[in-house]
């Protein structure tokens, strides 16, 4: 029998020629027995024997197969595919640790390793995809690490934390039907606005500090210089607002020479007009 080509050995995995796809496995050609890898498997014809003779094939496409077709025979070690030394094999071999899902401490250690210290993305990124399928404890800190990592790995961590989520935890599983979520957002809701104006600063009667001075009017010593002392509520977030504040208090407080005032256009939608000056 002549030795078959990969082409033959494809179809003889559909067809049921189980003697080709054994015939492909002998040949020395690499890529014939990368297909009859496949072939064998899809024949229900591969034993762990010969997915672990193939772990161990001179050629590293062999190897990157059988590493791939060993996701769904979870007897086979793969700890020796995890030290390959080519990326490519290594990168299947993680994937296929996460298939198998096995908590064992050398696997675990390894894709940890790997998952922080490996040189090629790829291999991080299926590593930490892997400890997020096992859901192992001891992998968690490699995957929220990961989370600084490159877009591609920094998206497979986000996925491998779900293993780790302990559910909801507000409103929590009681709160279910309509009534219960009303309920809830009465008793639990609260504003996100930044405090501000409840020091006012002006002139007017009802004022709190002098905008000379920063100083509390009618009495000595004290004086405020944060977002309370705003006359009203900015139209943006208030941390720029509060920084310049108190940069001018400060000034006010030492005795510098404040900078000219200068007349800039603002919006203020309360008095219904847009734009003052």
């Amino acid at each position: 029998m002549n030795a078959p080509g990969p082409r033959a050995v494809v179809v003889a995995g559909h067809t049921g020629d189980t003697a080709t796809a054994l015939a492909g496995w002998t040949s020395s050609d690499p890529a014939v027995r990368a297909v009859a890898l496949g072939a064998l498997e899809r024949l229900g014809e591969l034993d762990d024997t010969t997915l672990g003779d193939a772990l161990h094939d001179p050629d590293v496409a062999v190897r990157r197969r059988a590493a791939e077709v060993a996701a769904v025979h979870r007897s086979v070690d793969l700890l020796a595919s995890l030290h390959d030394p080519d990326d490519r094999v290594v990168e299947v071999a993680a994937w296929s640790c996460g298939e198998h899902e096995s908590r064992r401490d050398e696997i675990v250690e390894r894709l940890v390793e790997l998952a922080g210290a490996a040189t090629d993305p790829l291999v991080r990124e299926s590593a930490v995809a892997a400890l997020g399928a096992i859901g192992d404890e001891r992998g968690l800190a490699a995957i929220i690490n990961a989370c600084d990592d490159k877009p591609a790995v920094r998206r497979r961590a986000v996925l491998a934390l779900a293993p780790f989520d302990g559910g909801e935890i507000s409103p929590g599983a009681l709160v279910e039907s309509d009534e219960e979520i009303l309920a809830w957002v009465a008793k639990d809701a609260e504003t996100a606005l930044h405090p501000s104006c409840t020091a006012r600063m002006g002139t007017d009667p009802m004022s709190v500090l002098d905008p000379e001075t920063m100083a509390v009017h009618g009495t000595q010593g004290l004086r405020v210089a944060d977002a309370s002392a705003m006359p009203y509520v900015t139209n943006g977030n208030i941390y720029a607002p509060v920084m310049m504040l108190a940069e001018r208090a400060a000034d006010l407080i030492l005795g510098r020479p404040p900078l000219p005032a200068q007349q800039v256009a603002y919006y203020r939608h309360r008095d219904q007009v847009p734009v003052q000056a």
